[in-house]
């Protein structure tokens, strides 16, 4: 019979956490298709851990997935562009974790917000490859 060891995951207190993008990804929930991110968190004395996020499929101002794209891009997002979430994966940020009960009623870290890295705020911001310029539609003649 396989053993298998108990999973446990260590809270992190309530705060603000330097951050790095591991993958943002398409996932189907209860709720339909979704992106889950995935984080992972550098705690005070340096120990990293994991943490997921997750947001809608739909890329527009006002929603949660442009506003945080806004963020890791440093600035405003042009009307002619697309997402590639790909692009998202290794970018340096800082995430406010939140202390919530599950669904069970287990507390669990939340990945509440999300902000420019501290260390972009001393640096140029990212610029180029996450957003690709859409290419307008051609018209096909009758």
């Amino acid at each position: 019979m396989p053993r298998i060891p108990q999973t446990t995951i260590e809270l992190l207190p309530a705060g603000w956490y330097p951050a790095r993008v591991l993958i943002v990804q398409e996932v189907e929930s209860d709720y339909g298709a979704q992106l889950e991110w995935r984080f992972e968190v550098t705690s005070p004395n340096g120990e990293k851990s994991e943490r997921r996020a997750w947001s809608g499929m739909k890329f527009a101002p006002g929603t949660k997935l442009f506003g945080w794209c806004e963020k890791l891009a440093g600035g405003s997002i042009p009307k002619t562009t697309d997402l590639d979430t790909d692009e998202l994966s290794g970018l340096e940020c800082d995430v406010k974790i939140e202390i919530k009960a599950s669904q069970q009623g287990q507390q669990v870290n939340r990945v509440a917000e999300l902000a420019v890295a501290d260390s972009m705020t001393k640096k140029t911001p990212p610029t180029g490859g996450l957003f690709k310029k859409t290419e307008p539609l051609q018209q096909v003649g009758m």
